[in-house]
């Protein structure tokens, strides 16, 4: 997000509220867009999350329909009689044209857990002595379109993104606050003199507002907004650059007089408040592709 918000003043250059030509409301459109980012402010974002697939359970299903299968087919999946070490792959086996591509990782891991020594108890108590070779015969025809169905599932579930869990232990939540108003600690009502800008205003408004790899600059997406609607003590806009809300108590002169804590509180609060729902992924790319038509670029600066 802090990379983000520089990326948005490549508009401020030519939009300083300090022009003698420029009307009420002419950055009107920039506070809009800008805005739209100091109300993502204090917001936890939205992050949809997938269950990650019940594995225990798709296992279960699979060696349900291992051992359910006829005894000749099991059998091709072991090197031994005693069926103690499984085969490395379907070749070996002598499994052909029968969906090994598909389903031999399936198969070799049922027949893994039910090799010679294993004690795989919930597959002993589902398939047990006393059933009847029909019921057995009954329920591997039923096993075999489950098992089938579980495959279709697993192939069609969502990737479980890791980056998304970080989200829910470590929240942006500070990251964007801190790039729409310059700290991660703050809001519209407690901004200091130094917050907008990481640190105390000083020398000439087109210095400050210059973006540059260091010293003060417009940094956060406040910071931009004070650059293209504080009203300037050379060439004040009559009711302001932006909006009459968004309009400053201190006219802004250079190496003098610096805004105050309360016209950026002003200004941001211009911006209505925040909402109270998450930040949703299709809110931030709707406010970048906004932000972004207002973006113009020359043969000077880029």
């Amino acid at each position: 997000m802090h990379r983000l918000a520089l990326a948005l003043l490549l508009i401020i250059g030519p939009k300083l509220a300090t022009s003698g030509n420029m009307g009420y409301g002419e950055n009107r459109a920039e506070h809009a867009a800008l805005c739209a980012f100091i109300r993502m402010a204090g917001r936890a974002v939205e992050v949809p999350t997938v269950e990650s697939l019940d594995q225990s359970t798709y296992n279960y299903i699979q060696e349900l329909n291992f051992t359910l299968s006829p005894d000749e087919w099991q059998a091709k999946f072991y090197k031994d009689t005693g069926r103690k070490t499984v085969q490395e792959n379907s070749a070996s086996a002598g499994i052909k044209d029968v969906g090994e591509a598909e389903f031999w990782d399936d198969w070799e891991a049922a027949a893994e857990s039910l090799k010679h020594g294993t004690d795989n108890q919930k597959v002993g108590k589902a398939v047990t002595p006393e059933l009847t070779k029909t019921a057995k015969q009954l329920a591997a025809v039923k096993l075999a379109t489950i098992a089938l169905e579980a495959r279709e599932i697993l192939k069609r579930y969502p990737n479980v993104n890791p980056e998304a869990a970080k989200y829910q232990s470590a929240s942006p939540t500070t990251a964007i606050t801190a790039a729409a108003l310059g700290q991660g600690n703050t809001a519209a009502a407690i901004i200091g003199e130094t917050t907008p800008f990481s640190a105390t205003v000083t020398g000439t408004r087109q210095n400050v507002c210059t973006v540059k790899q260091s010293g003060v600059g417009p940094q956060s997406a406040l910071a931009t907004l004070t650059c293209l609607c504080h009203k300037d003590s050379g060439n004040p806009v009559t009711d302001g650059a932006c909006t009459e809300a968004a309009e400053a108590g201190t006219a802004w002169t250079s190496n003098s007089i610096a805004p105050a804590k309360d016209d950026y509180q002003k200004l941001a609060k211009s911006c209505r408040p925040p909402a109270k729902e998450q930040i949703t992924a299709s809110e931030l790319v709707a406010a970048v592709r906004a932000l972004g038509d207002l973006i113009h670029t020359d043969g000077t600066h880029g």
